[in-house]
């Protein structure tokens, strides 16, 4: 007797084809440049794994993500596991044919460097805002030998996109170098001791004031921008981080003056049900919520 075919895990109520969606879920399991702790590539499942636990209902929100929004999951980008510039093809080239069906795109990551063909791909016909979460500048002009990685992603971004249009929120460590950079570069910086100081409405408020006169907004959220009390399973864990709680408020503000495409990166799941994989499913969801409420 044959076993049944399982059929591929997919996000929660991602049920309808891109002709339908509002908005198309894309993994990118990829983790080939990644430092310290390994196992980004397995995010996208580990996510996407976490969705089925959480409620449709987003209590705050007053969403339904089950009928107010209409999500496609299109699975993961084929990835070539060792060859960073053909993985970048590979999705810059499908983020290109989602965005001509003007559709919201979230990407579900796989380490930071995955961002860079995504905003390049999205960031060509548009006054692109983008805003990041992370633990870390990700400035380096190079790592380890590399001009693309994890760590130098921001500083890639950089060049493709107008420096002022750039939030960097929840930032704690740096290089000396990145440091010195980061003071020319001309993006906004809200580093955790601002927002210890000022709140995280504030900050996010600041956000939206920035971001006011874009044509595009896209939020990028490495989920180390967490602390390590609410997100251990990253790749680069860095102590004295934001609460889930602040950024779930973070993004409800933000979302308020409408989120055009995301990502979610760096998750590291290492068994079904951890808490970082579910932290940066709500964190998903609550991007969804926005989206659905601005649609509405």
């Amino acid at each position: 007797m044959e076993l049944p075919t399982l059929p591929p895990l997919r996000f929660v109520n991602a049920g309808y084809s891109l002709d339908e969606a509002d908005v198309a879920i894309l993994g990118v399991p990829f983790d080939s440049t990644v430092s310290y702790r390994p196992g980004a590539r397995f995010g996208p499942r580990g996510i996407r794994e976490a969705t089925w636990n959480l409620e449709d209902y987003i209590l705050e929100l007053d969403v339904n993500l089950a009928t107010d929004i209409k999500i496609s999951d299109c699975g993961d980008v084929d990835v070539i596991h060792g060859n960073l510039a053909k993985t970048i093809d590979q999705v810059e080239t499908i983020v290109s044919a989602l965005q001509k069906r003007k559709l919201a795109i979230g990407v579900l990551g796989g380490e930071h460097s995955m961002t860079y063909p995504v905003v390049k791909a999205l960031s060509k016909k548009h006054d692109f805002g983008f805003i990041q979460f992370d633990a870390h500048f990700d400035l380096r002009d190079e790592y380890l030998g590399e001009k693309l990685s994890h760590a130098t992603v921001m500083r890639r971004i950089s060049e493709i996109i107008n420096p002022e249009n750039m939030v960097q929120i929840g930032i704690r460590s740096a290089s000396i170098d990145e440091r010195e950079f980061a003071d020319k570069l001309g993006s906004h910086i809200f580093t955790m001791q601002q927002i210890e100081k000022l709140g995280i409405y504030k900050i996010a408020k600041n956000a939206v004031k920035i971001m006011k006169n874009m044509d595009f907004i896209y939020v990028n959220i490495d989920i180390d921008v967490l602390d390590p009390a609410f997100a251990p399973e990253v790749g680069c864990p860095e102590p004295g981080g934001l609460t889930t709680r602040q950024l779930l408020d973070a993004i409800n503000v933000i979302g308020k003056i409408g989120i055009d495409s995301f990502d979610v990166v760096e998750v590291s799941p290492t068994y079904i049900g951890g808490i970082t994989a579910v932290a940066a499913a709500r964190v998903v969801f609550n991007i969804l919520g926005t989206i659905a409420k601005n649609k509405s």
